[in-house]
């Protein structure tokens, strides 16, 4: 009786997952460097520009090690098992905070501990993102982020050791004088759960829309309302003075050379403060770059 003899074994393991598993992440990344650049842009940092580094494997220990010394946002998507957190540069908070309040963003570096107007300032960023999350990952996966420890120096929702995440870098220069990071984590467990993003990128034929359709729609849209908004100044003022506050009393605010004017949420243009007819306005000084939807 003669026996067969299988030439190679099963293979019962997938095979090991890299940054190159998941090609449209670049998408992701893409689009989240220009909303990225943008939020900066909305403190005041109207020379600030964000380069994306390359997406890179790593353990989830080595992960924790370096979160270690940086702020941390954390986010869950509800319909999806694990989340992904938002690493920042302890130097980058402390520089916003002052360029917030109207300095230069040439801050001393980070003292080891938070203050009060850096957790804030750590706190508008996570839910700046917690809004913005579910349009930059419009193709991919309807994503409705739920913020969680904003702030937290170390996120408790890490992956245990043995997993591990995709890390994806940004560099963010024209804040002060040296440039600073900020990294974003995906754990390999939650991007496997989004099939479209292993989907190879596509050069997709243009299609040729007709010409009275595209003036049809041009006209349609160009009739949209959106709203324009500009802040002049957000004064904070303690609650002892608050408590003590009566008419006539004066509360200072200081005027930042250049305010950002933001259209439906997205900075549009920076503008100088004037007055026009007796009243307050706004001259329109630099349209910004990048103000589109986001690709």
């Amino acid at each position: 009786m003669s026996k067969s003899v299988c030439s190679s074994p099963a293979k019962l393991t997938r095979a090991e997952d890299t940054a190159a598993s998941f090609p449209r992440l670049g998408s992701i990344a893409e689009r989240s460097a220009n909303a990225l650049r943008d939020m900066l842009r909305t403190f005041g940092c109207r020379d600030v520009e964000v380069e994306r580094g390359d997406a890179e494997l790593v353990s989830a220990s080595a992960w924790r090690a370096t979160s270690k010394s940086f702020a941390i946002c954390q986010f869950e998507a509800p319909s999806f098992k694990g989340g992904f957190s938002l690493m920042l540069h302890p130097d980058l908070v402390v520089r916003l905070v002052d360029t917030f309040y109207g300095g230069n963003g040439e801050a001393d570096p980070f003292s080891g501990e938070f203050c009060a107007a850096d957790h804030r300032i750590i706190a508008r960023i996570g839910a700046h993102w917690a809004d913005i999350l579910p349009s930059v990952w419009r193709d991919f996966a309807a994503i409705i982020p739920e913020l969680i420890e904003p702030g937290a120096k170390q996120a408790n929702g890490t992956p245990a050791s043995g997993a591990k995440l995709i890390q994806q870098p940004y560099t963010i220069s024209g804040l002060g004088p040296t440039a600073l990071t900020v990294m974003w984590g995906y754990p390999l467990e939650f991007l496997r759960q989004i099939p479209a993003l292993a989907d190879e990128e596509r050069n997709e034929t243009a299609l040729v829309a007709d010409p009275k359709w595209q003036m049809q729609m041009r006209d349609a849209v160009s009739e949209i309302s959106l709203p324009v908004r500009t802040i002049f100044a957000r004064p904070e003022v303690p609650l002892s003075r608050l408590l003590t506050l009566k008419a006539g009393d004066i509360i200072p605010v200081c005027l930042p050379a250049t305010v950002p004017v933001t259209v439906a949420g997205r900075v549009f243009a920076e503008a100088t403060v004037g007055e026009a007819g007796g009243r307050t306005a706004i001259r329109i000084a630099r349209i910004a770059e990048g103000s589109q939807i986001h690709d």
